[in-house]
C-alpha cells in the first residue's frame, strides 16, 4: 500500500517498506542484502519506477542505498534522518543492537528519545513520544533568564525614552508555548501623534543590543524587527496594539481548559518551521494561529479530549487527517469563540482573495478581522498535512511483512530537532549562570 498524502510529491515514505497495493509481493526494502548483484538492484529499480510510471506517478524516488558492506553505514532519507531498525553486514540484515553501531543520527535529530525507550506498540510509543518530546522542549531555567534578561534590557531602553510607557510583552513567550528559537513579541503602550519606529531603532543601536535589525513601517501592524546580539533571539516591538495582550490572556484560559493543546501545539509548530510555514510574511501561520487551530479540533472533535487517558498520538493523527484530508478552507472558516464553529465564509465575504484555498480563523477578540488573512500558503500548508497523516497512519498497521523494519522514532518520522538548535540550547546551558 503506497503511504501518500494528498497532493504530496513523496511517493516512497522514507525508512518504510512500501508496495503498490496491499496484495503486492514486489515490495522495496530499506537495507537490502548484498547477496543480489549491483546490476539487479538497479534493474529492480528500473521496473519499479516503470510500475510507477502506468499508474501515473511519475514524482518516483528510488531508495537507492548503497552496497559498501559498512555495517556502521547510516542511511539518509528525504529529511537526511536515519530511522531503520536494521543495518547491513556481509551477513545480510541484522538488528542494531546486535551490532556495534555508534554515533547513531537518531542521537541528534531526535533528542527527545535520549535515554528512554518506548513501547513496542505503534500507537503507544506515539503518545510516549509526544509526551517525550513535549517535556524535552520545555524550556530550562537558563532559557528562561536568558529571555528575561533580553526583555528587561529593552524594556530599560524604551523607559529610558519615555519613562510614563507601558511595556508588554504578549505571544509564545507569554503564553509558555515557544520553541527554543522562537522570537519574543513585546508591544509598547504610549500616546504618540506618530508611531515611534525610528526613534526607537536609533535607541537600540545605541545600546548595542540588535545585531540585525529591520523597521517594517508600512505593514498591517508596524513593527521594529531584530535579533538580539548577545542570546541571538528574535524580537518584534509593536506600538499601541491591545489586541496581542489580550490574545495572550484568552490562550491562557484556553490552555488549563484544554490540557493537551499545548503538546499538539508544540509538535506543529515545530512541524511548520522545518518546512518554512510558520511565517504569515511569507503565506504561513504563526503561533496564535496555530494554536487556535488546534483549539477548534479539540472543541469540535466528537469524542472528549478532557480525560487523562486520552491517546496524544490518536489527536494528533486525527488533526492531520482533519486538516490534511477533509476541510473545505475554501468555503468553511473556523470561529472559536462559545464551544467552536465553522461559518460560510461567502456569507461573510471572506473569499474575495489572491487564492480560493486561503485558511480563514475568526479573531475571537474581533470578529472582523481574520487571524490568517495572509495566509496564501494554505494549499502547501494542507499538503505537508496530508503527508505527515499518510506517514504516521502507515506506521500503525500491526500486520506487517516479515522482513519490515519500524523507524527507531515514530514522530522523528515527521519533525526533527536540528543539531544548530541543539548546540545553542547546550551554549544557553554553559554560558548563562543562575543565581
Amino acid at each position: 500500500m503506497t503511504a501518500r498524502g494528498k497532493g504530496s510529491s513523496d511517493t516512497v515514505v522514507r525508512g518504510r517498506t512500501n508496495s503498490l497495493d496491499d496484495g503486492d509481493d514486489d515490495v522495496i526494502v530499506v537495507g537490502e542484502t548484498q547477496s543480489a548483484s549491483e546490476s539487479a538492484k538497479q534493474q529492480r529499480i528500473k521496473d519499479r519506477k516503470e510500475s510507477f510510471l502506468e499508474e501515473g506517478l511519475e514524482d518516483f524516488i528510488p531508495l537507492d542505498f548503497t552496497g559498501d558492506g559498512n555495517p556502521n553505514k547510516k542511511h539518509k532519507y528525504r529529511d537526511g534522518n536515519s530511522n531503520s531498525n536494521y543495518t547491513n553486514n556481509k551477513r545480510g540484515r541484522v538488528r542494531k543492537e546486535d551490532v556495534n553501531v555508534v554515533d547513531l543520527e537518531i542521537d541528534s535529530l531526535c533528542p527527545w528519545l535520549k535515554g528512554h525507550s518506548v513501547s513496542p506498540i505503534p500507537i503507544i510509543a506515539l503518545h510516549e513520544e509526544i509526551k517525550l518530546f513535549t517535556k524535552y522542549m520545555e524550556p530550562t531555567p537558563e532559557e528562561v533568564v536568558l529571555r528575561k534578561q533580553v526583555v528587561d534590557s529593552i524594556t530599560k531602553v524604551i523607559h529610558g525614552l519615555w519613562p510614563k510607557c507601558e511595556v508588554c510583552v504578549f505571544g509564545s513567550y507569554k503564553t509558555d508555548l515557544y520553541l527554543p528559537t522562537s522570537d519574543i513579541d513585546m508591544v509598547v503602550h504610549g500616546n504618540w501623534t506618530a508611531l515611534p519606529l525610528n526613534t526607537l531603532a536609533h535607541a537600540l543601536e545605541r545600546a548595542d543590543i540588535p545585531d540585525k535589525m529591520e523597521v517594517i513601517a508600512k505593514a498591517r501592524v508596524p513593527i521594529v524587527k531584530f535579533r538580539d546580539k548577545k542570546s541571538q533571539i528574535h524580537v518584534d516591538i509593536s506600538f499601541n496594539q491591545p489586541s496581542g495582550p489580550a490574545d495572550a490572556k484568552l490562550i491562557l484560559k484556553w490552555k488549563r481548559e484544554f490540557v493537551h493543546a499545548k503538546p499538539l501545539v508544540l509538535i506543529i509548530k515545530q512541524f511548520l518551521l522545518q518546512r518554512d510555514l510558520n511565517e504569515p510574511f511569507h503565506g504561513g501561520i504563526g503561533s496564535y494561529a496555530i494554536f487556535l487551530l488546534v483549539l477548534s479540533f479539540l472543541q469540535r472533535r466528537p469524542l472528549r479530549v478532557d480525560d487523562k487517558k486520552v491517546n496524544l498520538g490518536v489527536l494528533l493523527i486525527e488533526f492531520f487527517e482533519l486538516y490534511g484530508l477533509n476541510f473545505n478552507f475554501s468555503r468553511v472558516g473556523i470561529r472559536v469563540n462559545g464551544h467552536g464553529s465553522y461559518f460560510d465564509k461567502v456569507k461573510k465575504g471572506w473569499v474575495n482573495r489572491r487564492t480560493t484555498e486561503m485558511m480563514s480563523i475568526e479573531n475571537p477578540t474581533n470578529s472582523d478581522h481574520d487571524v490568517t488573512g495572509n495566509a496564501f500558503a494554505t494549499a502547501a500548508i494542507r499538503e505537508v498535512f496530508a503527508h505527515a497523516y499518510s506517514v504516521l497512519s502507515s506506521c500503525m498497521y500491526e500486520r506487517r511483512p516479515s522482513d519490515y523494519s519500524p523507524p527507531d522514532s515514530l514522530l522523528g518520522e515527521i519533525v526533527n530537532v536540528n543539531e544548530e538548535t541543539q548546540e545553542y540550547r547546550q551554549w544557553v546551558k554553559e554560558t548563562v549562570f543562575l543565581k
